[in-house]
């Protein structure tokens, strides 16, 4: 399922056909597996175009999420996850790192092997309902803390295809990060669209005395994927 353009959705573009579309439906049906809104299977990947708008001028770069294995990591059953950066579409070269994913019936989880204290952070609730909070305190160089609350499922357009998914989950993260007395804030939001998994993100920076406070400083999002074993 390459959805480059029309024919598969954003990162989901998943499907194909009818079957692309199914994944965002005006009243979706409910069950209880996060796998709807993340759907995780060994080979499915998610390739996103990013924009950085922190600089004089936007700089674009691309990003390819693949499930790689599954595999045991701290006693549970996980999905080991290849994040590659590129200028190139859909990078299969260039530089990577390795992250583990585990969902079950209420939430997904990531273990991001940079926060050694923080093994496994919920980043998505099972279902999406609007207004539920939860904190994940993490440390590195200094004290993360990572805050949660979703937001009201809603229809997102993306700029890739000029295409509309309707009820997509929607999470916002504030990570806010002190080392002695310097704290800087960001805040992370996640577009998730049933059957099809993160179709997009923005990046707003959140530090009081920042020159891009309060302006969006990154963007990606879906251009191409393949997703089964939802």
């Amino acid at each position: 399922m390459n959805r480059r353009i029309l024919s598969i959705l954003l990162v989901p573009a998943f499907a194909i056909g009818a079957a692309i579309y199914s994944g965002c439906l005006a009243n979706p049906t409910m069950t209880a597996a996060v796998k709807d809104y993340m759907p995780v299977a060994v080979g499915n990947y998610w390739c996103y175009d990013w924009i950085d708008y922190s600089g004089v001028s936007p700089v674009t770069s691309y990003q390819r999420w693949l499930v790689q294995t599954e595999e045991v990591k701290d006693g549970q059953s996980a999905f080991k996850v290849e994040k590659r950066y590129s200028i190139s579409a859909c990078p299969t070269s260039g530089a990577s790192f390795n992250e583990y994913w585990f969902d079950n019936d209420s939430d997904f989880q990531i273990n991001q092997t940079a926060y050694t204290d923080c093994k496994w952070v919920t980043y998505f609730k099972y279902p999406p309902v609007e207004n539920v909070a939860w904190t994940s305190n993490c440390a590195s160089s200094g004290t993360t803390k990572f805050d949660f609350k979703t937001r009201a499922r809603e229809s997102v357009t993306l700029n890739y295809d000029n295409h509309t998914y309707p009820n997509c989950g929607h999470v916002e993260l504030t990570q806010t990060d002190t080392s002695g007395s310097i704290v800087t804030t960001y805040l992370y939001a996640t577009w998730y669209a049933p059957g099809i998994g993160a179709i997009k993100m923005e990046k707003t920076d959140k530090t009081g005395n920042s020159a891009t406070f309060n302006k969006v400083i990154a963007r990606g999002e879906l251009i191409s994927t393949n997703v089964t074993g939802k």
